[in-house]
C-alpha cells in the first residue's frame, strides 16, 4: 500500500520540500524501501525548525507508530476536499428527439452523504463553478453523462477540453474543473455490486425505480426519485472514499496506470522494463506474438448437457506467472533460423519463433491451440497454410498437439529473462490482500474496501504493459445538420511511447501453459470448457489434489462440483447448480430475466427482448436504446 508522504522544512531565508516514498507494510513504517522508525523521519535533516507532514491511510496506525515523537510531526487525511462524484438522470425530452437532465447530484468524498440535489444541467454547472480551483468530479460512466455537458457547453459557445481515445471517455476539462470516469478505476463494476464488494451500508435502489417514465420540464422530484440519485452518488463515494483509505492515487486516471507507476516505483534498477528499449518496428514484430487467454469448449460436449462438472479457478493467474514466470528483460535479439536457439531454451532466456508452415492436422484426442488472430479466436482443426510468431512454449504445444506437413522457421527473438523481479509489489499486495480478509460476525470482509482495492490492483498488474503505441484519438463536435455530438478520429495520430509488450506477451503465455499442463493431467477427453485461469472438468476424481489451495498463488481453487453445464462456444455457456442457475454470454447483460430458460432452450438463436442498451448521439447527449439480444451460432 503506497502513498508519498513529505519532509517540509523552513530556516528564516529558506523554504524546500523534499517528496518520499512513505507506506505501511506488516505494521512497519517503510521510507524509500527501507524499514525505518518514525524517529528517522525527524531526524533525517537538522532538527530546528523543521516539520513533517505524511498523507496518511489509517489514523490510528499513525497515531501508534507516532506517539512519543517530536511535535513536528503533523499529517493529514489523504482524501482531498477536491474530489467530488456526481450522476445524472435523463429523460427524453417531450416533443423532439432529444434527451435532457432532469436529476442531478453531487457529493463530496470526504462527505459521501452530503449530497447535493439539482434538476438541470444548467444548475449543476453553476454549482461545479462554485467549488474549489482544480476540483475533480467523478461519474460511474462518463462516456455517458459527460456527453451532456459537453453537448450543453459547446451549444452555449463554452471552452471544454474532451480526452476521448480508442472511443472511450477519459476526462472532459471546463474551466477549473475536470470531470472524470470512475468506471477506469473500477473495471467492470456496477454501481450495483459496489455495496457488497466494498462491504457498504446502504444499497442501489433499482426496485424503486422507473427508467421509462418521461419527465416534463419544471415537474418536481418524487421522495424516491431523490433518494434513489442520492444513494447512487453516495455509493460511489464511499467507493472512492475506500479506494483512496487504501492507497489509490487520484493524480492517475485509471486503475492500469497507477499500478504500472507503482511496479515501477517497487522494482530496484536494473530490473525495471523500459519502453525505450522496444522500438516501433520491434512492436509492431513482437505484436503479431501476442495473444489471450486460451478459451474454448471441448467439441466432444459443444451443445451438449453436461453434468456432474467441477470447476477450478487459478488463483490470481496473471499476477501469478508475473511472479514464477521467466519474464523477458531488455532489447529483444534477432536470430537467423540457422541459430542453435537450444542454447536459448532456459529461464535465463525468452524465446519467439516466426515460422511458415503447411497441410496441418490435429492428432487425434488431441485439443487445437492454433488459430489466426483476429477479434474472436477460432481454434481450428486443420490449416492448408498457417504463419505466425509464437511463444517457445505456444510453438512446442502445437508440434505436440497437430501435425506438419512442412515447416519453415523464418526466425528467432530472443530477450535476456529474469524470475522474481515484480515479487516486491506483488507481495505487498498480497500481504495487503491477506490483511484485509478478516470477516465480521455476518461473513463479510471488515476491511473490504483494502482487500478490493489490491484485488484491483493485482488484476491491473499486466495489461499496462501491452499498451499500444498508437491510442486513437478523437476528436468530439457538434453536427450542426444532425443536431447531435459526433466524433471524429483525429487524422494526425501520434505514435506514442508505449511500456513494454513482452512482458504481456510472457504472462498471457505462462497462463496458457499453466492451463494445458492440467489438460494434460487430466486428459482432454473430461475436459468441457475453459476460460483463461478457469477449467471446467467431467467426472473430477482429485487428479489435481497436490495443486488445489483456496487461496495460495500457483494454485488451483475448487470453485463448485457437482454441477450441470450447456456450452455452445467460447463464452457462450449455460450452468445450474441446483439451487440457481447462471447464464454467461458475451454481451448479454445482467439485467436479463434466465429464469425460465432450461437447457433445451438456450440455442444459437435464443433471444432476450430489449435487454441489451445500445448508446447513440442525439439533441442533448446519448440516449441508451433497448434492443433485442440474440444469442448467435458461432460455427
Amino acid at each position: 500500500m503506497y502513498f508519498s508522504g513529505a519532509v517540509v522544512y523552513n530556516h528564516s531565508m529558506i523554504r524546500r520540500k523534499i517528496k518520499l516514498e512513505v507506506y505501511f507494510s506488516q505494521n512497519a513504517l517503510v521510507v524509500n524501501s527501507e524499514v525505518q522508525t518514525p524517529q528517522y523521519l525527524v531526524d533525517l535533516y537538522d532538527q530546528k525548525e523543521h516539520f513533517i507532514e505524511i498523507n496518511y491511510t489509517d489514523k490510528a496506525k499513525l497515531d501508534a507508530l507516532f506517539s512519543g515523537v517530536k511535535p513536528r510531526v503533523t499529517y493529514r487525511s489523504r482524501i482531498s476536499d477536491k474530489v467530488f462524484v456526481a450522476d445524472f438522470e435523463t429523460t427524453d425530452l417531450e416533443n423532439a428527439d432529444g434527451v435532457r437532465v432532469y436529476a442531478a447530484a453531487i457529493a463530496p468524498i470526504v462527505n459521501p452523504y452530503d449530497v447535493t440535489v439539482l434538476t438541470t444541467i444548467e444548475e449543476f454547472l453553476d454549482y461545479c463553478e462554485q467549488l474549489p480551483d482544480k476540483s475533480k468530479i467523478y461519474f460511474h460512466n462518463l462516456s455517458f453523462d459527460g456527453s451532456y455537458i459537453v453537448d450543453y457547453l459547446i451549444r452555449a459557445g463554452e471552452a471544454v477540453e474532451v480526452s476521448i481515445f480508442s472511443r472511450k471517455w477519459y476526462s472532459v476539462k471546463w474551466k477549473n474543473i475536470e470531470f472524470r470516469d470512475s468506471l477506469k478505476l473500477l473495471p467492470s463494476t456496477s454501481v450495483k455490486v459496489m455495496p457488497k464488494q466494498f462491504n457498504l451500508p446502504i444499497k442501489k435502489l433499482d426496485d424503486y425505480y422507473d427508467y421509462t417514465r418521461i419527465r416534463k420540464i419544471g415537474e418536481q422530484l418524487t421522495p424516491d426519485e431523490i433518494q434513489y440519485i442520492k444513494n447512487d452518488v453516495t455509493i460511489v463515494a464511499l467507493t472512492m472514499q475506500k479506494l483512496i483509505e487504501a492507497g489509490f492515487n487520484v493524480t492517475y486516471l485509471t486503475i492500469g496506470s497507477f499500478v504500472y507507476a507503482m511496479i515501477n516505483r517497487s522494482m530496484p534498477e536494473g530490473t525495471k522494463r523500459s519502453h525505450e528499449d522496444i522500438k516501433p518496428e520491434d512492436d509492431q514484430v513482437l505484436r503479431k506474438a501476442y495473444y489471450g487467454g486460451y478459451t474454448a469448449v471441448n467439441e466432444r460436449y459443444k451443445g451438449k448437457t453436461v453434468h456432474n462438472i467441477t470447476a477450478v479457478d487459478y488463483n490470481s493467474m496473471y499476477p501469478s506467472m508475473m511472479l514464477f514466470a521467466p519474464m523477458p528483460i531488455g532489447k529483444p535479439h534477432y536470430l537467423d533460423a540457422s541459430a542453435n536457439i537450444d542454447e536459448y531454451i532456459d529461464d535465463d532466456h525468452f524465446v519467439i519463433v516466426e515460422f511458415e508452415a503447411e497441410n496441418i492436422d490435429l492428432k487425434p484426442n488431441c485439443f487445437p491451440t492454433l488459430t489466426r488472430k483476429g477479434f474472436v479466436a477460432k481454434y481450428k482443426n486443420h490449416f492448408d497454410v498457417f504463419s505466425a510468431s509464437l511463444v517457445w512454449s505456444d510453438y512446442e504445444r502445437a508440434r505436440q498437439n497437430y501435425t506438419f506437413g512442412g515447416i519453415t522457421i523464418k526466425r528467432y527473438i530472443v530477450f535476456n529473462a529474469t524470475t522474481g523481479d515484480f515479487n516486491p509489489v506483488i507481495k505487498n499486495l498480497r500481504e495487503l490482500k491477506e490483511e484485509a480478509s478478516e470477516l465480521d460476525e455476518n461473513g463479510k470482509y471488515i476491511k473490504a474496501g483494502v482487500r478490493q482495492f489490491a484485488k484491483l490492483c493485482l488484476n491491473s498488474m499486466y495489461g499496462k504493459f501491452a499498451q499500444s503505441l498508437i491510442n486513437e484519438r478523437r476528436f468530439i463536435e457538434l453536427d450542426e445538420i444532425e443536431d447531435h455530438l459526433v466524433e471524429t478520429p483525429d487524422p494526425e495520430q501520434e505514435v506514442g511511447k508505449g511500456k513494454y509488450l513482452p512482458v504481456s506477451i510472457a504472462v498471457t503465455a505462462a497462463a496458457r501453459k499453466a492451463l494445458f499442463e492440467v489438460y494434460d493431467r487430466i486428459g482432454y477427453d473430461r475436459i468441457v470448457y475453459s476460460d483463461t485461469d478457469s477449467i471446467y472438468i467431467k467426472d473430477y476424481n482429485g487428479e489435481m489434489a497436490d495443486i488445489i489451495h483456496d487461496s495460495d498463488f500457483g494454485k488451483w481453487a475448487i470453485e463448485r462440483e457437482g454441477f450441470s453445464g450447456k456450452f455452445l462456444h467460447a463464452k457462450c455457456y449455460m450452468t445450474d447448480y441446483g439451487d440457481y442457475k447462471d447464464i454467461k454470454v458475451a454481451g448479454l447483460p445482467k439485467t436479463a430475466d434466465i429464469s425460465k430458460v432450461t437447457f433445451d432452450d438456450f440455442e444459437a438463436g435464443l433471444s432476450f427482448s430489449k435487454v441489451k442498451l445500445i448508446p447513440k448521439y442525439v439533441h442533448g447527449g446519448v440516449r441508451l436504446n433497448p434492443v433485442d439480444f440474440t444469442i448467435k451460432d458461432i460455427k
